[in-house]
């Protein structure tokens, strides 16, 4: 038998070549006959590549079964075998899968393999395979294996790895459906590469371990694949692409071999510029552009980002505007041209305001409703308050606590001092009065003045 293996970036490129035009690796020929269907290949010798990111454990673990593949007596004329590595579907329930292992046989070939409900092994023509391998690295103390239950110990406690493997088969079946307009067959297998045959259940299972056998492989897919026999004839065809038709058959291996083609095809560059082996399939490089704000094309998960993404811009919009009104006001402060600006010359003033600004600026306002707080603003030149009250409709006195404020602004037309009073929720409704008596710093005259405002239900 004569086994190509692609080692290399220019053998894997070369060897994705060969499926397109009539030149084969090393100058063997390969006949590419146009027909109705597609193309037909015919291949001379079996061609087995991987692909992926080498040292990973899942690219560790595909090199292994692709030596498992190799020591089988397989026929040279078999055809091609894919293995890719850490292969991602977009927008599916279960992106990242660890192995996508996927095969095809124009020349098709047998083998005799012991069925579920039968006695006798059952001739089984294989002309396909699609499958998706779980890879778990564990060690036998944190593998738990019973019948067709396979869990692992992580650090958050154990987890279902068969429940793993079946979710992959329901990302990986309707994504091909969605892409290339049919539903294929997908087996689902779970690779333990640090555990033995002997280690597993006698029950019927879709283990693999480091010492199985192509013949291993090839049961494990028949048992996933639910395959069985006809009574008759004892035989049975293995096939994933939903069809038995062979030029259908190799139609849809090209569709699929170009769904999962490298990254070269990807980005159409030529093979010398390519640092890295393995591309993420599915995430085009069409979809760059909607990168940095999380979306992808065709990602479910990416739409659904979209509803937050327009709520964050607003929130940033909003405060970015609301501290730029604030930087406004204090560089650029009002002209005073009323009672409620600063104060002019030697005229004090006493307004009520709904709040006063840091540059002592009142929006003035003479009603409250009860519970509110009303915010009194003294301003005059060289003047300073003595006493301050504020009387209620039944003739009750508060008095009143100035603070000055120490504004820039305020300095520059006079001097602004600031009192809070609270009106309670059981306060009676009416008209209140504010007293407030100034003296002057120089001569320390006295003056008087008064300001009233309205208190609501």
């Amino acid at each position: 038998m004569s086994v190509q293996i692609a080692t290399t970036e220019d053998d894997i490129w070369w060897n994705r070549l060969a499926l397109w035009n009539n030149l084969g690796d090393n100058g063997v020929n390969r006949q590419a006959n146009a027909c109705q269907f597609g193309f037909t290949m015919n291949t001379e010798a079996l061609s087995i590549t991987v692909y992926g990111l080498p040292g990973t454990t899942e690219y560790k673990a595909a090199e292994r079964l692709r030596d498992i593949i190799r020591r089988a007596a397989l026929p040279r004329d078999s055809g091609t075998i894919s293995i890719h590595t850490d292969v991602y579907f977009t927008g599916q329930k279960r992106e990242q899968i660890d192995i996508l292992l996927h095969a095809h046989f124009p020349s098709e070939f047998t083998r005799r393999i012991r069925l579920p409900g039968w006695s006798e092994t059952a001739e089984v023509l294989f002309l396909d395979i699609l499958a998706v391998i779980e890879v778990k690295a564990h060690g036998r103390d944190k593998v738990d294996l019973i019948g067709t239950n396979a869990r692992v110990l992580y650090r958050d406690g154990w987890k279902s790895a068969s429940a793993q493997s079946n979710a992959q088969i329901h990302s990986v079946k309707p994504y091909i459906e969605k892409q290339l307009g049919w539903t294929p067959y997908v087996c689902n297998l779970i690779f333990f590469p640090n555990l033995v045959k002997a280690e597993f259940p006698s029950q019927p299972h879709n283990y693999l371990a480091s010492d199985s056998t192509c013949d291993d492989l090839l049961e494990k897919l028949c048992l996933s694949r639910k395959l069985t026999a006809s009574p008759r004839s004892g035989r049975a065809p293995f096939y994933c692409a939903s069809t038995q038709d062979m030029a259908e058959i190799q139609k849809r291996h090209l569709q699929l071999q170009d769904l999962l083609g490298d990254h070269r095809h990807a980005l159409h560059v030529s093979p010398p510029s390519v640092k890295y082996r393995t591309p993420r399939p599915f995430y085009r490089r069409k979809s760059v552009f909607f990168r940095p704000i999380g979306f992808r094309r065709g990602s479910r998960r990416g739409l659904s980002r979209i509803p937050g993404i327009l709520a964050g811009g607003m929130v940033c919009l909003i405060v970015l505007g609301v501290l730029l009104n604030w930087f406004v006001s204090m560089a650029f402060p009002t002209t005073p041209t009323s009672a409620t600006s600063y104060a002019q010359a030697t005229v004090p003033t006493l307004d009520t305001c709904n709040f006063v600004t840091p540059s002592c600026v009142c929006m003035a306002k003479t009603t409250f409703h009860r519970g509110s707080m009303v915010s009194i603003r003294f301003a005059g030149m060289h003047r300073t308050p003595a006493s301050e009250v504020v009387r209620d409709p039944r003739g009750k006195s508060i008095t009143l606590a100035f603070h000055e404020m120490r504004s820039t602004s305020a300095y520059l037309h006079g001097a602004c001092f600031v009192a809070k009073y609270p009106i309670s929720r059981q306060a009676a409704p009416g008209f209140y009065a504010v007293q407030v008596t100034s003296r002057d710093n120089t001569d320390r005259s006295a003056s008087a003045l008064a300001r009233g405002f309205e208190v609501t239900r």
